[in-house]
């Protein structure tokens, strides 16, 4: 997988976590119903995914270093956080901020997809 391919899957894991999460839980509250084999079947093989993606992306920012997980947690994984309140709370510039991200998104890519 090339390097840009998996730091843009990467961005678009991260953008993507809060609806990621909430389809998560749908997918759990419709598993057994009255869903027909094939629909149960879509529906397991996509809470694997979904599961899968999540935990590996949750373990990839522990090993971050602690400003870069602050950053990754602010503005992805708690809704709303703005590089603003960023800035304030970690006593950086926004250019710093955005070169803390990047370097945070090379550093899960890599250990996501390998690299």
């Amino acid at each position: 997988m090339k390097k840009n391919y998996s730091i843009k899957k990467t961005e678009k894991i991260l953008r993507d976590l809060s609806a990621s999460r909430h389809a998560l839980a749908y997918l759990n509250s419709v598993q057994g119903a009255s869903l027909s084999l094939k629909k149960e079947e879509i529906a397991k093989k996509r809470i694997r995914y979904l599961t899968r993606t999540i935990e590996a992306l949750e373990h990839a920012v522990g090993l971050l270093d602690p400003i870069e997980q602050k950053i990754i947690r602010e503005l992805y994984f708690d809704e709303g956080g703005s590089v603003e309140e960023i800035c304030e709370t970690c006593a950086l510039e926004r250019s710093s901020v955005y070169r803390y991200r990047a370097r945070a998104i090379e550093k899960l890519a890599a250990a996501m997809y390998g690299g």
